[in-house]
């Protein structure tokens, strides 16, 4: 505390701070007696937002990262017996970039206190093998000099096959070539130090002898040198940091190398509770665990139901028309191909095949015919790679945009181009506002989140919603190829765990998803619409019965709204039954659905 307490009252400590850290190999463990974050709390405590803040602070200037931690989750207590028990996590473990490279898989343990009111911090080494891990495609191969002539290489030779093949069997001959020249250019962090370094030298023989011409020359070479490598650095570093919002004229700082480590030094697992709650610390069980949750969760064998929703409707906001229906089906051409790719981050997560849109963008003088007709194919047979789903989704998804409007109610204003999320957000402020004032009439809202919500999305009811709002059959094929095609692999640690077949859900990452589950949610508001109607005894919401509003959806968070009555609420209760029944999303158990409300003049209910 001694230290820290010194960072907070003496000017020049957080310099010596940074100094110290950026000159030797620092580790740093004791009781800091801040926190990072309100959650690191728990219990009452008094105002300590500004030492919270003070304490970011220092740790963002100094550059330290925070190890990963196990065990206990807060290291501090106050021992007290009653109802002024404080939990706090004042003890951490922090190091320098220079620990991190030389030390990459350390963590720490906090164990019981015992006696003491703080927790002991046992430092631990991982001693997993390091796994091969999954191609992916660095940017910065694109500015490679023998780039394009390497992709030229391979991509000249015919393969015989439907062009998705074709596309899919070059792809993989590539990959050996990217990772020799990746091999090639070795470490570019080092790379920058020796240019640098030379540079250096360059310059101070240059201002011995000013009008030396060959020093001259040498100085601006090393400086082009200096430049190129550090482009390649920054490029490496902001695909790594997956960095959006960062543009192409940032350089590289300490922000990159910030993400870069802490991403580095949390995305590595140690231990993990299995199903039966036992605490699981080998790295094989570590990652069937994984396995097995997730193939349960989004795999299992696929039982097809038959779902008709056409009697629902009378009470659909819309009906696709046969000239919009028409339009979603039009034919697919090489400008909407090369759009869809050049529309796609080039930082985004690349697909199965490991390749980002920074590749194909760069090499697309060379391989954009052939990606164009693989695409233009899967439109005109519907044979599909699952390679290339990303980008047909991104095709789908401008058709979406077109019609999205017409088909989802004003409730939703999440994903649908033209709206704000916003909105929902104000226009809920003003429903709450004087909840808690007995004059106003008795009123009930109920907040429910649904569990996993993209992942437990039944198939059949999907492509039945898609049915139900007209969507022709070519168009619903096309979604359906691109959905059920899904298979999966865990990543634990680095390494590749697993493969199987999904069975329901929409990708996470995929652009249709949301646009898709959008979808879905109306049904859920076209039931509760036909409840209400065919009840008869539904009581609106104060404030909101001339608009007939009953819902505010904010993607997979859902705002249900009605007078506090007991006929009104069991009505929601059995359209969400209704609604989990046939499309697979339930509401959440761990969360709560309902928010206090008023009945009459007996006050609040939980």
């Amino acid at each position: 505390m001694g230290l820290m307490k010194s960072l907070h009252v003496v000017s020049y400590g957080r310099g010596l701070l940074s100094w110290l850290c950026q000159s030797i190999c620092l580790g740093w463990s004791e009781d800091f007696n801040a926190v990072l974050d309100m959650s690191e709390v728990s219990g009452a405590s008094g105002d300590i937002r500004v030492a919270m803040h003070e304490f970011n602070d220092c740790i963002t200037q100094t550059g330290l990262i925070s190890l990963p931690m196990q065990g206990e989750r807060f290291s501090w207590h106050n021992c007290s017996t009653d109802g002024r028990s404080l939990w706090k996590r004042l003890d951490r473990m922090f190091v320098n970039d220079a620990w991190l490279e030389r030390w990459p898989n350390l963590f720490y343990t906090c164990l019981t206190p015992r006696t003491s009111d703080h927790s002991p911090l046992v430092l631990k080494g991982d001693s997993q093998d390091v796994q091969v891990s999954m191609f992916r495609f660095d940017n910065y191969l694109a500015l490679s000099p023998g780039f394009l002539a390497s992709v030229h290489n391979i991509w000249q030779h015919p393969v015989i096959g439907t062009p998705m093949y074709s596309v899919t069997r070059k792809l993989k001959a590539l990959k050996p070539v990217f990772r020799k020249l990746r091999r090639k250019k070795g470490d570019l962090a080092m790379n920058v130090k020796l240019a640098a370094g030379f540079l250096e030298i360059a310059q101070k023989l240059l201002q011995a002898d000013r009008h030396n011409s060959l020093l001259l020359q040498l100085e601006n070479c090393c400086r082009l040198v200096y430049l190129k490598a550090t482009q390649l650095e920054h490029v490496m570093l902001r695909q790594r940091a997956k960095l959006q919002w960062l543009k192409g004229g940032d350089q590289c700082s300490k922000v990159f190398f910030r993400r870069v480590a802490t991403r580095r030094a949390n995305k590595r697992l140690f231990q993990i509770s299995d199903s039966d709650g036992l605490v699981q610390t080998d790295p094989n069980i570590i990652s069937s665990v994984f396995v097995s949750y997730f193939q349960d969760l989004l795999g299992g064998d696929r039982a097809e139901r038959a779902i008709d929703l056409h009697y629902l409707r009378p009470w659909a906001r819309h009906i696709l028309t046969e000239e919009e229906a028409y339009a979603l089906i039009r034919p697919v051409t090489v400008d909407d191909v090369k759009t869809a790719m050049f529309d796609i981050e080039e930082d985004k997560a690349p697909g199965p095949d490991g390749f980002s849109s920074g590749f194909y963008k760069a090499a697309w003088p060379i391989v954009g015919e052939e990606i164009s007709k693989a695409i233009m194919d899967f439109f005109t047979t519907g044979r599909l790679k699952t390679s290339e789903c990303y980008l047909i989704s991104k095709i789908l998804v401008g058709r979406f945009r077109e019609i999205l409007d017409l088909l989802i109610s004003p409730s939703q204003n999440a994903f649908v181009p033209g709206r704000l999320i916003s909105d929902n957000v104000l226009l809920a402020q003003e429903l709450f506002s004087g909840y808690n004032q007995c004059r106003l009439p008795p009123r009930c809202a109920l907040k429910v989140d649904l569990r996993k919500a993209y992942d437990t999305v039944e198939w059949d009811f999907l492509f039945a919603t898609l049915r139900l709002f007209g969507f022709p059959a070519v168009f619903i094929r096309w979604i359906e190829e691109c959905v059920t095609s899904a298979h999966y692999s865990v990543v634990v640690n680095g390494g590749v765990h697993g493969f199987f077949a999904g069975a329901r859900g929409l990708r996470q990452g995929d652009p249709m998803s949301p646009y898709l589950f959008v979808l879905v949610m109306e049904v859920l508001q076209m039931i509760l619409q036909q409840f209400i109607d065919q009840d008869g005894q539904f009581l609106y919401h104060w404030r909101c019965t001339e608009l007939k509003l009953f819902q505010l959806s904010f993607a997979d968070d859902l705002l249900l709204l009605c007078k506090a009555d007991v006929q009104s609420v069991s009505l929601f209760r059995r359209g969400l039954d209704l609604f989990a029944s046939l499309s697979g999303l339930h509401t959440n158990p761990e969360e709560p659905i309902d928010y206090p409300r008023r009945l009459g003049t007996t006050g609040f209910i939980a």
